[in-house]
């Protein structure tokens, strides 16, 4: 067992919540931030979609460490 952060790829927050606006309102902010992000959802907000969405969270960061 690995001590690392939880982390969620952006393609799949993305294909989960349908389109980045649906992911930008869920997290509870603004689509424009997204797209200064690179391949993974920035620290804290993998944590609030934990908070906010605990299963699409756990959903999401399986993908992440089964895809590698």
């Amino acid at each position: 067992m690995h001590n690392e952060n939880p982390r969620i790829r952006l393609d799949d927050a993305v294909r989960y919540f349908d389109t980045k606006a649906n992911l930008a309102r869920e997290l509870g902010i603004n689509p424009q931030a997204i797209t200064n992000w690179g391949d993974y959802l920035p620290e804290l907000r993998v944590y609030k979609l934990m908070q906010r969405h605990p299963q699409a969270a756990k959903v999401l960061i399986k993908q992440a460490v089964s895809n590698g």
